[in-house]
């Protein structure tokens, strides 16, 4: 315990997702504007501050820590030093690759652990991710429309990704998950809305669906079918739940009975369960750490030195899972912290159900979202890539804020 405990007023006496939104905007914007432009000296001097930025502000706003996540944050942080002795060189993307996730981890859950998120400032965030990502659809849309005309038509999924103004379709896809789930929070958040703001947010979970649907990222579809399903399953009481079942069962029915529809969705949209050659990098990943030296296996083999034998020997720089890259980059001990960690979460979550089910729910398809992301991708919690943090902030440390309101009963709403 660094200070004495605060009230509720302070804890809420933040403007956190503001932070989060300012962090990320910028640097999705700065995609947009300077596509291909990472490692520049100018996208260098613009995250250097971003991380200054987001630091100072957790520093200033430090509360009492809790001794569970202190001791986690120590474990983590013990193990990555000991990762990163294993480096050859001292570089700034080393720094950042070993020492960004256990500063960000360390200030989001100890200084900031305690941080709260009412109704209000959730309200604001979800509608700058609304805003943003329909930033994002709109620009696919004018920027590729031959994309959305030939959809039907098209051969193959490969070659054919939407990607807006991102260079992965797997990052666009994250955030038009984001951009539904925000949707459906802000529907079920804001009952006595107008008619114009329901047919808006309906409107956009289309929009956003149909864009999501021509990424082709199974990764991110699988995402947001995990969080509306569990939405469905265990919220069964709610009008929009309810809507959604009816909506998807009829899509699945339409796309089940005609034959056309059905083979451009096992065909195309699923890529006729293709893995793209993930099965031999996991094949690969596990080789490789049965081989490791015990020091190894704890604390892992280097990034620099596994990004460099996986180029080498699949051309692929990425083991595209998030758990066995932690496995062979930093070794078993960070994975175990992240694998608590995410237990932690999940565990919370089923406790609030009783305070507020409609966010408890949201949030544990959340927490199954990311969990399955990080099977076939390397967006990996913490770290500082803007698609690792963006799926940080808003499937945990949003949730976690909004929770801590809630179990104090200071959110102001109760679902």
């Amino acid at each position: 315990m660094i200070r004495k405990d605060l009230s509720a007023k302070d804890l809420n006496d933040t403007n956190i997702d503001l932070i989060f939104l300012l962090y990320w905007g910028v640097l999705v914007f700065w995609q947009n504007i300077n596509p291909g432009s990472t490692g520049s000296t100018a996208d260098t001097l613009i995250k250097t501050c971003l991380i200054l930025f987001l630091v100072g502000y957790y520093l200033l706003h430090t509360h009492t820590f809790r001794t569970s996540s202190l001791a986690l944050s120590f474990l983590f942080a013990a193990a990555m030093v000991i990762s990163f002795l294993s480096e050859s060189a001292v570089e700034l993307r080393n720094i950042l690759t070993y020492f960004f996730p256990v500063a960000f981890a360390f200030l989001s859950c100890c200084t900031g652990g305690r941080f709260q998120i009412n109704l209000a400032k959730l309200l604001r965030f979800m509608w700058g991710i609304v805003a943003m990502v329909l930033y994002m659809a709109l620009y696919a849309v004018v920027a590729t429309p031959d994309k959305f005309l030939r959809a039907l038509t098209a051969s193959s999924a490969y070659g054919n990704e939407l990607t807006s103004f991102f260079i992965s379709n797997h990052e666009y896809g994250l955030y038009l998950m984001a951009g539904i789930t925000a949707c459906i929070l802000l529907m079920e958040l804001v009952p006595k809305r107008t008619g114009g703001r329901t047919a808006f947010l309906l409107g956009c979970i289309a929009f956003f669906a149909i864009n999501l649907v021509l990424t082709y990222s199974r990764t991110s579809m699988l995402a947001t079918a995990l969080i509306v399903v569990i939405y469905m399953l265990l919220n069964r009481k709610s009008k929009m739940a309810k809507l959604f079942f009816i909506v998807l069962l009829l899509l699945a029915i339409v796309v089940a009975t005609v034959p056309e529809l059905r083979e451009y969705f096992l065909k195309i949209v699923l890529k006729d369960n293709n893995l793209a050659g993930r099965d031999d990098l996991a094949a690969l990943a596990m080789e490789t750490f049965e081989k490791a030296s015990l020091r190894g296996k704890l604390f892992g083999q280097g990034a620099t030195e596994m990004a460099s034998f996986f180029k080498e020997e699949t051309d692929h720089a990425s083991v595209h899972n998030a758990y066995l890259q932690i496995l062979l980059y930093f070794g078993m001990i960070p994975l175990f912290t992240m694998i608590v960690f995410l237990i932690w979460q999940v565990i919370a979550d089923f406790k609030m159900i009783k305070k507020n089910r409609t966010l408890a729910v949201l949030f544990i398809g959340l927490l199954f979202a990311c969990v399955s992301t990080m099977f076939t991708n390397t967006a990996i919690l913490f770290s500082s890539p803007v698609d690792s943090f963006f799926l940080t902030v808003f499937t945990v440390l949003i949730p976690q804020y909004v929770r801590n309101a809630v179990m104090t009963n200071s959110f102001g709403f109760k679902g």
